[in-house]
């Protein structure tokens, strides 16, 4: 799946992890928001730089991305509920996308 809108992405893994968007985007180091940071940079770096991928996110290095990369393939690798959420975020994604294509035509 080609991921192309920072927005759609931010607010699918926002609303399936449990944060604020802003939230992803911010400074704060909470676990669930450094996860979902994580998520974001690691799917948006399938189809752009690690540098855009870090800069989604307001980071301002490329490997905060691939560090991200990493720990989340890791973490898809031995995790059932890592798999489970990385699909519900994709599903989520996929319908904001529908929505969006809807309300446009």
């Amino acid at each position: 799946m080609l991921i192309d809108n920072k927005i759609a992405l931010i607010q699918s893994v926002a609303d399936v992890i449990g944060v604020k968007p802003e939230a992803i985007t911010g400074k704060r180091k909470r676990l669930s928001e450094a996860l979902a940071r994580q998520i974001v940079m690691t799917l948006w770096s399938e189809a752009h730089s690690l540098q855009d991928s870090a800069e989604i996110v307001n980071r301002s290095h490329h490997t905060a991305a691939f560090y991200a990369r990493k720990k989340t393939y890791e973490k898809l690798h031995y995790c059932e509920k890592s798999k489970e959420q990385m699909r519900k975020i994709l599903q989520r994604y996929s319908q904001i996308i529908l929505e969006q294509t809807t309300i446009n035509e």
